[in-house]
């Protein structure tokens, strides 16, 4: 009996497998400790017969959030090579769990411990929107396996509603609205948007300081944008082509008289934007307007009443919702 007890007693207080690891881990507040890891870690591994060289033996993991879930990182190095893994979830809670599968299956020599509780398998991956590609397990090693290719993710499709305003065009600031669609991949993005600028009033007379043009203008635009920073919050530098109709109609004059014409114009900004895991977010883009058509609006015995800029300035912020 107390043999017995002396062994129970020693394996008690000797150290398990997830203490014994030199383990790095970051994850955001409500996310799996390092603790439950390390916990995790022994509910698969068994620590009889488990010789190792602990001090050549190095865990990093994370979990980081993404636009619809969690993503969960984990390198092993090992005397032998190294092994990477990304696995995702909906809920980082479900991942401790999975870190400590990952981990217990990557050490060498493996002893999985049959009378530890079931783990469930980690949860498929999915592709995510807002990603190029899935997150796929990755395997190098001395040994000379071939990671796995990864598959490319399916493009995100985004509505976008942006309230505008614009300096250069006209001389004068003016506001108006944009409505468009979006085609997003990982690195980089197509948009197909229709725009608006509201009446603006110009009085460029001195001598008939009532006299003058009210220019509206609209428009369609098609842009591609190369993304620099992807992920929840990325950062873009767009190019695009707009062109539409100018409308011009006379005001303080004895005749009043009204005209549409052409204009286009090349644009070329950075664009910020940012998607949350409800798929619902923001941007915000800024653009040079470099005008190649330039309609003006003569006014009779007074001169030009209004011509486009050769150059304005416009920003647009909005909501985004994800499809």
């Amino acid at each position: 009996m107390l043999p017995a007890l002396v062994t129970a007693l020693v394996a008690s207080i000797e150290p398990t497998v997830g203490e014994r690891l030199r383990l790095e881990w970051a994850a955001p507040p409500g996310c799996p400790s390092v603790a439950e890891v390390r916990a995790a870690i022994d509910r698969n591994v068994a620590g009889e017969g488990f010789d190792a060289p602990w001090e050549a033996i190095t865990i990093e993991g994370s979990i980081e959030s993404r636009a619809r879930g969690w993503v969960l990182r984990v390198r092993a190095a090992l005397p032998d090579g190294h092994v990477e893994r990304e696995l995702g979830s909906d809920t980082c809670a479900e991942l401790a769990d999975a870190a400590g599968l990952v981990i217990a299956v990557a050490l060498d020599p493996l002893r999985i411990d049959p009378s530890a509780r079931p783990v469930a398998a980690p949860p498929p991956i999915v592709p995510r929107p807002a990603e190029d590609r899935e997150a796929a397990p990755r395997l190098e090693s001395q040994g000379g396996v071939e990671p796995p290719s990864p598959r490319r993710g399916r493009p995100a499709i985004d509505l976008r509603l942006g309230a505008l305003a614009e300096l250069g065009s006209f001389g004068t600031p003016r506001g108006g609205a944009w409505l468009g669609i979006g085609v997003a991949w990982r690195r980089a993005r197509l948009d197909l948007a229709g725009q608006y600028w509201a009446p603006r009033r110009l009085r460029p007379f001195d001598g008939a300081p009532s006299a003058g043009v009210a220019v509206a203008q609209g428009g369609v635009s098609i842009r591609g944008c190369v993304i620099a920073l992807p992920g929840a919050l990325s950062l873009a530098t767009c190019l695009g082509a707009e062109a539409g109709a100018a409308r011009g109609r006379g005001i303080g004059l004895a005749r009043v008289n009204a005209s549409s014409a052409p204009w286009a114009a090349v644009v070329l900004g950075p664009e910020l934007s940012w998607i949350s895991r409800h798929r619902v977010g923001l941007w915000v883009a800024v653009d040079a307007m470099v005008h190649v058509v330039r309609p003006r609006w003569i006014v009779r015995d007074l001169g030009i009443g209004a011509r486009t800029g050769p150059v304005g300035v416009r920003v647009v912020v909005g909501p985004s919702v994800r499809l």
